[in-house]
């Protein structure tokens, strides 16, 4: 069909890999054996801790790519930053809900009269990606209501430096390994790590794959703008 351009074939296509690639991280669970304890359940916070380091690689590339932008003031940049950072505010969301859900499933409130939340309150981790969350919504509204491209990028790198000044502090907070085991994929065997890293390149691909998608999405919109 006429309509149907060799671009919009490209699109089509980079989304379906973008689909298929999360798919694929999602079906590489079932590779993680039960663990003593946990059984099958580790195969949730293994696959959320895997989502979070990429949905943090993601942040940490919208730094770079701003700072880039701020620095030779290049536009073609400006739609990779928009894309970036839509893609990685999203993918914190789901993180978010997901390492809530992960705790619920995983920790241990036998013989505990406090509450998921009240425990929760305790955790360093789960606090930052409470704070992390706000933080991205108001960075999303805030790029909304500007139109200078240089406050934009000033606005991404803040966002990154506060995040990893964040994370810096919860994870050498005295409670941070009260309910959290010290680096338990990399103090596992080779039966965890294999299938973690490979969920972690099949998901960086994944949302490599949307950012560009929705970069794509964030040009066509603005060249349509008169």
């Amino acid at each position: 069909m006429a309509w149907i351009t060799a671009d919009s074939r490209l699109r089509f296509a980079v989304l379906l890999g973008a689909v298929a690639s999360i798919t694929g991280a999602v079906l590489l669970t079932g590779l993680i054996p039960p663990v003593v304890g946990l059984g099958e359940t580790v195969r949730l916070p293994i696959f959320h801790g895997a989502s979070t380091w990429v949905n943090l690689g993601a942040f940490t590339l919208l730094g770079v790519v701003a700072l880039a932008a701020l620095a030779t003031g290049r536009r073609e940049l400006d739609g990779w930053t928009t894309g970036i950072r839509s893609v990685s505010a999203a993918m914190w969301l789901v993180n978010t809900a997901l390492g809530a859900f992960a705790a619920m499933e995983t920790w241990d409130f036998t013989g505990s009269e406090e509450g998921f939340l009240t425990i929760a309150q305790q955790d360093p981790r789960l606090i930052v990606q409470a704070q992390l969350l706000l933080l991205a919504g108001a960075l999303l509204v805030a790029v909304g209501l500007v139109d200078g491209r240089r406050v934009k990028a000033a606005m991404d790198i803040a966002f990154v430096a506060v995040m990893w000044w964040l994370l810096g502090s919860a994870l050498t907070s005295p409670g941070a390994r009260v309910l959290h085991p010290d680096n338990p994929v990399m103090n596992s065997g080779p039966e965890i790590q294999l299938p973690f890293f490979a969920i972690l390149a099949a998901l960086s691909l994944g949302v490599l794959l949307l950012a560009w998608f929705a970069r794509e999405l964030a040009v066509r919109s603005s060249a349509k703008k008169p």
